[in-house]
């Protein structure tokens, strides 16, 4: 049984990740609900146990393993650990583990560059992360690879942060214009792509900021009371999901417009499978404003694990 640390899933390019989502988003596949369990629902520290698995008909079958520990913030430790581990889909043996961590913050922005593939302007040059975390510099480096990204500014609420993360990108992407965001919604204005991945519970981008044509991305509230975006903007959009019945389950970007009236589940337009398979268009029209939703899906996990193990570097 192989052990795949982070510094192997970083090897792994993005051009052949996301390619492989795109495969495993057209395939068939089997995605229970994930299995979320409070370890002590009486102690308020509201610490998790979660269980994700997905397999399809021939190769490919595992399961992410996930915990959540709020209080580790306070001892400087994360709060979130994850392992995925893969089993032959034939006999059932257990084939790799590989650091959940890595592989989730790497599959998750390749899933919203896949996205951004059908959905942003295929003359999307000027790209906005909301966002300094490792997850935000991520988002950056996977939305380079399918748009003509030229410039890329970074916004976040302590500016510093902001700086630390386009240092961190400089080598990483050469070539391009990079610049610290000060104004939010000048900045969301000039944007042609937009990824947000924060902590915030709160809408942080609003209808008012967004230009037509410009495509959203929002990849951090995974919870039905947290969202990025405010009602108008949902509205104004054309919405997408990665799985639309997670979106429907879990997104407050979604669920909390729902439960305001101020549209209905209808106004998800489709999924990852509907774009990777045909079955709907991506973006028609240069002055539509899109947006993708995306909370995460098991299969998604266990696709990516595979790719690693296919194209170890």
């Amino acid at each position: 049984m192989q052990l795949i640390d982070a510094e192997q899933i970083r090897r792994l390019p993005f051009e052949l990740l996301i390619e492989g989502l795109r495969q495993g988003f057209r395939a068939v596949y089997n995605a229970p609900a994930r299995s979320i369990l409070s370890l002590d629902p009486l102690n308020g520290r509201d610490e998790l146990f979660a269980l994700m698995p997905a397999w399809d008909r021939s190769s490919l079958l595992g399961a992410k393993l996930a915990t959540v520990f709020p209080g580790n913030a306070a001892q400087y430790r994360p709060n979130l650990h994850s392992l995925v581990v893969l089993f032959d889909r034939q006999t059932g043996t257990p084939t790799a583990v590989l650091d959940g961590t890595e592989l989730t913050r790497r599959r998750t922005a390749a899933v919203s560059a896949l996205a951004a593939s059908y959905l942003a302007r295929d003359d999307a040059r000027r790209l906005l992360i909301v966002g300094t975390g490792p997850q935000a510099i991520t988002q950056a480096l996977a939305h380079c690879e399918v748009r003509p990204i030229e410039s890329v500014a970074v916004w976040g609420r302590n500016a510093d942060k902001a700086a630390l993360a386009l240092q961190a990108l400089h080598p990483l992407l050469g070539g391009r214009q990079l610049s610290v965001a000060r104004d939010l919604p000048q900045a969301a204005r000039a944007a042609d792509i937009i990824s947000c991945a924060t902590s915030s519970t709160r809408p942080i981008l609003e209808g008012a900021f967004i230009s037509a044509g410009t495509h959203v991305d929002l990849v951090g509230a995974f919870s039905p009371r947290a969202r990025e975006s405010d009602t108008a903007l949902i509205r104004k959009s054309l919405v997408y999901a990665d799985v639309t019945t997670n979106v429907l389950a879990e997104a407050g970007d979604v669920l909390i417009p729902i439960a305001e009236g101020a549209i209905d589940e209808h106004a998800i337009v489709g999924d990852l499978r509907a774009l990777t398979d045909k079955a709907i268009p991506g973006r028609v029209s240069s002055t539509d404003i899109t947006v993708f939703k995306s909370v995460g899906t098991a299969m998604a996990d266990v696709v990516a694990a595979s790719c690693v193990l296919t194209n170890r570097c």
